[in-house]
């Protein structure tokens, strides 16, 4: 999991960036602060997201292709007895150009998730290889930024009464020239 934190730490400043633009876009039904900065809403993060949200999952393989997982189910449905299936059924089967789902079930062997059980110049026999994963979400929902900026701007507050606190001055004995220990509320 590091090196999928790492992926999204560094994706997430053009994400913001996106959700800027998307504010800029909208600016019209957009608030403005006393300066006339444009602030940016939860709607706009979440268009964001659902834009470049599966992009950042498939980079960090969190999530498979639509055409590669529709490609290995119907491999997984025409399958029998662990017999091969050829491209020529998965073309018929999916209604899709002999192209398309050529590209698909070479994307899926490279993940793993298909085998070719035939040599190299013969017809492919695809069979089934490694499970793939369920796709998840890698950006957090708008609703729980939400959350989360809520309660981080709870504990800021919190911090910053406790530095706003008034001082106590206790007399305390062992010192001998100030004679005062200062502690905060």
């Amino acid at each position: 999991m590091a090196d999928d934190d790492t992926r999204v730490r560094r994706d997430i400043g053009s994400c913001l960036t996106m959700v800027e633009a998307h504010a800029i876009l909208h600016q019209k039904t957009r608030k403005m602060d006393d300066k006339g900065t444009l602030i940016a809403t939860y709607k706009d993060y979440e268009v964001v997201r659902g834009l470049v949200g599966p992009l950042i999952a498939h980079g960090i393989e969190a999530a498979v292709k639509p055409s590669v997982r529709k490609t290995v189910e119907a491999v997984a449905k025409l399958s029998k007895d662990g017999k091969g299936v050829s491209g020529r059924a998965l073309v018929e089967k999916l209604k899709r150009d002999k192209s398309v789902i050529s590209r698909a079930t070479q994307d899926a062997i490279a993940a793993g998730y298909l085998q070719n059980l035939s040599e190299k110049g013969k017809t492919a026999s695809y069979v089934l290889g490694d499970t793939m994963p369920s796709d998840r979400s890698v950006l957090p929902s708008a609703e729980k930024v939400r959350k989360h900026r809520k309660q981080r701007l709870a504990e800021l507050k919190q911090k910053q009464a406790k530095a706003k606190a008034p001082l106590q001055v206790s007399k305390k004995k062992g010192f001998k020239k100030k004679g005062f220990k200062i502690k905060r509320a």
